[in-house]
C-alpha cells in the first residue's frame, strides 16, 4: 500500500514563495514612493555631469532674462529715443530665432559636441555684450544684440536638449522637472537680482 502523498510542504513553500515575492515587491514599491516624494534628488546629486549641466543652464538663464530686462533701458540711458531703442529687442528676438534654428540643424546634421553647443556660443555672447561697452553706435548696437541674443538662445536651447544624454531613462522625468524647477527660479529672479546689484552699486 502506497503512502500518501504530503502536499502540505508543498504548499508551505508556495506560501512562503508568495510571501517571500510580495515582501519584495512592498520594499520596491515603498523604495520608489520614497524617491518620487524628494523627486530623485539624492540620484541626481550623484551625477557630476548632470550638476554640471544643470549649473550652466541655470547662468544661460540668469544672462538670458537680465539682458533681455535691461537693454531697451541701457539704450534709453545711451540718448536714444524709446521708439528706435526699441528696436534692440526687436534685434536680439531675430538673432534668437536664427539661434534656434541654427541649433535645430546642428542636430539634424548630428554634428552637436561641447564645444559647438556650448563653447562657441560662451563666446560669441561674450563678444555680443562687449560690443554694448564699447560702442555707443546705434547700428553696431543692434549688431551686438543679434550676436547675443543668437548666442543666448542656441546655449539654452542646447542645454534643454542634451539633459538625456546625462539621466537614465528611469530617472527622465525627475531630472527634467528638477531642471525646470532650476531654471524657474533663475528666471524669475534674474531681473530682481541684476536690479539690486546696480542699485547697490549705483550702476
Amino acid at each position: 500500500m502506497r503512502p500518501p502523498v504530503q502536499r502540505t510542504s508543498v504548499h508551505n513553500k508556495d506560501f512562503e514563495g508568495s510571501d517571500s515575492r510580495q515582501e519584495i515587491n512592498n520594499s520596491l514599491a515603498g523604495s520608489k514612493q520614497n524617491e518620487d516624494v524628494f523627486c530623485g534628488i539624492s540620484y541626481l546629486a550623484k551625477l557630476p555631469s548632470f550638476v554640471l549641466l544643470l549649473f550652466i543652464h541655470c547662468i544661460i538663464c540668469y544672462n538670458f532674462v537680465s539682458w533681455a530686462i535691461f537693454l531697451v533701458p541701457y539704450g534709453v540711458s545711451l540718448g536714444f529715443r524709446p521708439d528706435v531703442v526699441v528696436f534692440l529687442s526687436t534685434a536680439g528676438g531675430i538673432g534668437g530665432f536664427w539661434g534656434k534654428v541654427s541649433l535645430l540643424a546642428v542636430f539634424y546634421c548630428d554634428v552637436g559636441n561641447t564645444l559647438v553647443l556650448f563653447v562657441v556660443p560662451a563666446f560669441t555672447f561674450t563678444v555680443g555684450l562687449i560690443g554694448y561697452i564699447f560702442t555707443t553706435n546705434y547700428f553696431l548696437l543692434l549688431a551686438s544684440s543679434i550676436i547675443s541674443g543668437f548666442s543666448i538662445a542656441f546655449a539654452e536651447g542646447a542645454a534643454s536638449a542634451v539633459l538625456p544624454h546625462f539621466i537614465c531613462r528611469c530617472h527622465l522625468r525627475q531630472g527634467i522637472a528638477f531642471s525646470y524647477l532650476c531654471t524657474g527660479i533663475f528666471f524669475q529672479t534674474s531681473g530682481i537680482l541684476s536690479g539690486e546689484y546696480c542699485t547697490s552699486s549705483n550702476i
